[in-house]
């Protein structure tokens, strides 16, 4: 049988860590800690993996617009069905505070889900996407992404990442299904 495993979207280093393109694989890591086990991670081909009894966590550590390579090594190495993959990434179509789980569909315009939807060659896969919102930008998306939330955000993102935490343990410990009918929709 399968292990389930989950994938945190962001770009690996410090510099990146409070950024908005981060929000998934700040996600993934809220949850790792709300399990209070203490697990380190280890390299695991392009990855930081988390291992679990019954599941894996994944960074991927090859910036987000080669996501797709990440997580494919993955899937491969460890024989992971896609549906029972979650990928957790940011969306700046959603506003801020903001949850939206699928069990498939396109990339809309994020480029770490263009890649992994080239590199596995479907779409059909669950996806836990995180509002970040840009109605009040007018400027550049590149720039918008790698910006840190500003200070009136901080609390709301607080509240996001701690249901983001609770949508995956649904997902790992119930169904996508469950997950969908509890987590959806606003903080």
């Amino acid at each position: 049988m399968s292990k389930k495993a989950v994938f945190g979207l962001g770009n690996p280093g410090d510099r990146y860590k409070p950024t908005r393109h981060n929000i998934g694989a700040e996600a993934v890591l809220t949850y790792i800690g709300q399990t209070k086990q203490r697990i380190r991670p280890k390299e695991d081909g392009f990855s930081l993996a988390y291992e679990f009894k019954n599941h894996l966590c994944f960074l991927p550590q090859t910036y987000m617009n080669l996501s797709g390579v990440a997580v494919a090594d993955a899937v491969e190495y460890h024989q992971l069905s896609l549906k029972d993959c979650l990928i957790v990434y940011d969306d700046v179509d959603i506003p801020l505070g903001q949850l939206r789980l699928r069990e498939s569909g396109g990339p809309g315009g994020q480029n770490g889900m263009k890649s992994i939807i080239g590199q596995l060659g479907s779409r059909n896969f669950p996806r836990l996407r995180i509002g970040i919102g840009q109605e009040n930008f007018g400027g550049d998306l590149g720039e918008f992404v790698l910006d840190r939330f500003d200070r009136e955000e901080q609390e709301l993102l607080t509240k996001v990442l701690y249901k983001a935490a609770d949508a995956i343990a649904c997902f790992l410990n119930e169904n996508l299904q469950t997950s969908m009918n509890r987590f959806n929709g606003p903080v």
